[in-house]
């Protein structure tokens, strides 16, 4: 818990987990546990690929009872990288990182959606003549 007497600085108990090969549109979690827990100076930076994180409607950032957490409610192949959060406070920082990769599904549909395949609409189209 925080002191203010004795101020602590952050300190991260547990690390971001890696969120390897999910599939476009899968959600991604990265969450840790970390200490002192309460403390009103303590800010949070979110990166990617050592880059400021752009704010997302997809993007949920939480801080609540130690455990800090972002969910990306849906992810794509331009989302990969390293996800990083750095947080201060007024005697130090701390900071964990991970990696995301999202595997894309593909586009454009190139099997025929016959139950018989692409030759039976070659034999239809030669019926015709």
């Amino acid at each position: 818990m925080y002191d203010r007497e004795r101020p602590r600085p952050p300190k991260f108990l547990s690390q971001f987990k890696p969120q390897l090969n999910l599939g476009e549109r899968q959600a991604a979690r990265f969450y840790a546990k970390i200490i002192p827990v309460g403390d009103p100076t303590m800010q949070f930076e979110w990166r990617r690929n050592g880059e400021p994180l752009r704010s997302a409607t997809r993007y949920q950032i939480n801080y609540e009872f130690g455990l800090v957490s972002l969910h990306i409610q849906w992810t794509y192949p331009e989302d990969d990288g390293v996800y990083e959060c750095i947080a201060r406070n007024e005697v130090g920082e701390d900071r964990t990182k991970a990696e995301l990769t999202s595997k894309s599904n593909r586009s454009v549909v190139f099997d025929s959606q016959l139950p018989e395949g692409i030759y039976r609409v070659q034999d239809i189209d030669e019926r015709k003549k």
